[in-house]
């Protein structure tokens, strides 16, 4: 739960403060190392459960990676100066010294904003679906596994047979 909630931050808050991934990769490697030095040294290893994979979490690291689309460009977009760099027609100051989207272009801005959003999105599903989940060797070599056991089962039912059929015999 820890790392969903430190990958969260990293992803979501990624423009607001890109040296967290930084931040985060020596976190986890002190957190990776003392947990080993502590199952090493300290306890007993803990007993493990067989599970076809992560589960809900799976779903909600999904929903974080594609929420943090909108969030990052929000930040860019309203809270940074970048966007205040890259078009200046669309921002003034006032006397105080503080930064305004100008009144007839503060939609073009929103809409800049949000188109930046829904083409990171599209760039993702384009990735999602040209990527494929299981690499091409991973699924061979799962093929493969499979086989080998269908013929040691196909071998133990066999030799079953046989046994029950010289049994009938005597």
């Amino acid at each position: 739960m820890e790392i969903v909630i430190q990958f969260g931050y990293v992803t979501l808050f990624a423009s607001a403060y890109p040296l967290a991934s930084l931040i985060a990769l020596g976190a986890n490697w002190i957190e990776i190392r003392s947990d080993s030095f502590k199952l090493a040294r300290v306890c007993r290893r803990p007993r493990s459960y067989r599970v076809d994979g992560i589960g809900i979490w799976n779903t909600l690291l999904s929903c974080i990676v594609w929420m943090s689309a909108l969030t990052n460009c929000l930040i860019v977009g309203f809270s940074s100066d970048q966007m205040m760099q890259v078009f200046p027609n669309f921002y003034m100051q006032d006397r105080a010294g503080d930064t305004h989207l100008v009144h007839d272009k503060g939609w073009i801005a929103v809409f800049v904003i949000f188109g930046l959003e829904h083409l990171m999105i599209i760039i993702g599903l384009l990735i999602y679906a040209v990527v494929p989940e299981i690499p091409e060797d991973v699924h061979e070599e799962v093929e493969k596994l499979q086989w080998v056991r269908a013929q040691e089962h196909e071998a133990v039912m066999r030799q079953v047979m046989r046994k029950r059929s010289s049994k009938k015999k005597v």
